[in-house]
């Protein structure tokens, strides 16, 4: 089963963590801090850790899609 969530990445923050939702152009995403930089996927490798740790998932189950 395939799920695609929206996702508000805001990098450099002071830690990794899920901070909530907010609603863009009608459509509803899941707002979430990292530390790492957007830098060379630093920061869609971080968030992939989160996501698998929030969502009890493996890390190669989870896609960023740009």
């Amino acid at each position: 089963m395939t799920k695609t969530i929206n996702l508000y990445v805001k990098p450099n923050a002071t830690m990794d963590k899920m901070i909530g939702s907010k609603i863009i152009n009608n459509e509803e995403y899941l707002v979430v801090a990292t530390r790492a930089k957007a830098i060379e996927g630093q920061a869609n490798q971080a968030i992939i850790v989160l996501l698998a740790q929030v969502l009890n998932l493996k890390k190669h189950q989870i896609e960023i899609i740009s």
